[in-house]
């Protein structure tokens, strides 16, 4: 159990509470923004049980050298948060390259900055994995591919460096969960790829799992996943 919060001034004014829940381990991890008018620098706080405070923390500490934080999320043991400036910084345990730095099995007790993405306005964060989309409408994965998660075609596979998804444009939401990646397009369909054991991929077929978007059936005139 961990939960960060970044915050501009006193500890009052919460914007945003990001939640994510490991299925397989039951642990959960929370953080959340939180702003005032008069503060000239925001902060980022963080407190209970994380991969660099294993003993826990039952007071908030602040993680530094976070400005101007817009959107946080996190899974698995990583904090992910993005800036206002369009980059990405990402800390915790990193064991399939999902810190996005070029490293894999290193992990940061800080934040690192993100390789290779740029202009980015959401991310949505799996099992092991991230996903950042950019303000062009494309979006950029990392971290580990086991279910064909990240789109790209392959599976069992990890990415310590971002790549842009193939194929993949006109993306105005994405989503992310244990192994299924959501990506909501323009013209308001969902397409789906990776882990299909329960029929998530929504195209009327259960196990099977797709390395590339399939298009979700009957699901017209999406506006949020």
């Amino acid at each position: 159990l961990s939960i960060l919060a970044a915050r501009e001034g006193p500890v009052k004014g919460v914007i945003q509470v990001a939640t994510a829940t490991l299925l397989l381990s039951g642990a959960l991890n929370f953080f959340a923004p939180s702003r005032s008018v008069s503060a000239k620098t925001d902060t980022t706080w963080q407190w209970g049980r994380s991969t660099c405070n294993q003993n826990m923390s039952p007071t908030p500490r602040m993680v530094k050298h976070l400005v101007g934080v817009i959107h946080i999320d996190d899974s698995n043991d990583e904090n992910v948060v993005v800036l206002s400036n369009g980059t990405v910084e990402d800390w915790g345990n990193g064991g399939y390259g999902d810190l996005g730095n070029g490293t894999a099995g290193v992990p940061s007790c800080q934040p690192v900055l993100v390789r290779n993405v740029s202009k980015v306005i959401t991310t949505a964060s799996g099992f092991d994995s991230v996903l950042a989309l950019t303000t062009d409408g494309h979006v950029w994965a990392w971290g580990f591919d086991g279910q064909g998660n990240l789109c790209n075609g392959k599976t069992n596979s990890y990415y310590p460096t971002p790549f842009e998804i193939p194929g993949v444009s006109g993306v105005k939401g994405i989503g992310s969960g244990d192994g299924t990646t959501l990506l909501l397009l323009d013209n308001g369909t969902v397409e789906t790829c990776g882990n299909n054991k329960f029929g998530q991929l929504g195209d009327g077929k259960t196990g099977g799992n797709s390395a590339t978007p399939v298009v979700v059936s009957g699901l017209p005139h999406v506006v949020a996943v």
